[in-house]
């Protein structure tokens, strides 16, 4: 993990072999990857969701992104 990310975010390894990335200031699962050493790059462009609105207009942004990909 890079000094920048080094404890804002937890990592927990899951039963099937891969880890969870979750944000300790805003608790969202940011990242899941078959190797730990993949979190970092996802950890250090993370922005934290303080609203439930700030989250469903953050959703339908990917979603949108997503449909027209």
């Amino acid at each position: 993990m890079s000094n920048i990310t080094a404890g804002k975010f937890a990592h927990r390894p899951n039963g099937n072999g891969t880890f969870d990335s979750i944000c300790r200031t805003c608790f969202q699962t940011v990242v899941r990857s078959e190797k730990e050493e993949s979190l970092a790059s996802c950890e250090a462009v993370h922005e934290c969701i303080t609203t439930a609105l700030e989250l469903k207009d953050r959703t339908l942004r990917l979603l949108e992104l997503r449909v027209f990909a």
